[in-house]
């Protein structure tokens, strides 16, 4: 699938990808680079599914993306809830260290957004952890790139 041919410069592509199975949690995409072609600032990626929902998964209450991913200097993290609570977002490193404390507090219902500041890290991988009162409910894995 070549996004950029398809949609053009400055343009918007929305992709269906039918039947795909992920099994560890994570879905990584990988492009291409050119030199003098367009580049992709956004990727938004929704699972839609008709399968039984696992014993470990979010509640319903609960929306989380990253993006950009990979990032260099600065991210977005964006979460929705249906009904308020406590909120804690940490981003760890591999080995699972903390890294950072990103929010720690009572949220009301509706959509949040924070800008999430890399700078002081290593380039690396990372992982941004999310519960809601005092549940783990997602994590995901993000790309800093220095």
């Amino acid at each position: 699938v070549d996004p950029f041919a398809q949609a053009g410069k400055n343009r918007a592509l929305e992709k269906t990808i039918a039947n795909l199975s992920v099994t560890d949690g994570m879905l990584d995409l990988y492009f291409k680079p050119e030199t003098g072609r367009t580049l992709l600032n956004g990727l938004m990626i929704t699972a839609v599914t008709n399968a039984v929902t696992h014993a470990t998964a979010p509640p319903e209450s609960f929306q989380f993306e990253v993006f950009p991913n990979p990032f260099n200097s600065a991210t977005q993290i964006a979460y929705a809830l249906t009904k308020p609570g406590r909120v804690a977002i940490t981003v760890v490193d591999v080995q699972g260290r903390v890294v950072q404390e990103v929010l720690r507090e009572f949220r009301t219902a509706g959509m949040h957004t924070l800008r999430l500041a890399a700078a002081k890290w290593p380039a690396g991988i990372y992982f941004v952890r999310v519960q809601v009162e005092g549940r783990t409910v997602a994590a995901r894995k993000i790309t800093y790139l220095k």
